[in-house]
């Protein structure tokens, strides 16, 4: 039980310093995002407007909803490429 425990303790603190990106290079964050850009994550959508992922949404819609964010390309490439416990740390020390 101590062992199962730690393992997953352990697993869950690997994948928090790995990125959206990284992530999806190992294939675990691979699946089509089947949502309108508006209903989107800003990191669904960067991954998605920049063919990270796949989606059933046009390349018109995915640019529009990023212009409406005021998401540039750099912008989104910096969010892909953000590690899980950095977004994390921002938000707990945020609020």
């Amino acid at each position: 039980m101590l062992l199962r425990s730690f393992s997953v303790i352990l697993i869950s603190l690997l994948f928090s310093g790995c990125s959206s990106y990284q992530m999806n290079q190992i294939g675990l964050r691979s699946s089509s995002i089947n949502s309108y850009p508006n209903h989107m994550s800003d990191v669904e959508l960067c991954e998605a407007s920049n063919g990270y992922r796949p989606t059933n949404q046009t390349h018109i819609a995915l640019q529009g909803e990023r212009w409406r964010r005021k998401l540039s390309p750099e912008q989104c490439e910096e969010v892909v490429k953000e590690l899980y416990l950095s977004v994390a740390m921002r938000h707990i020390f945020d609020k």
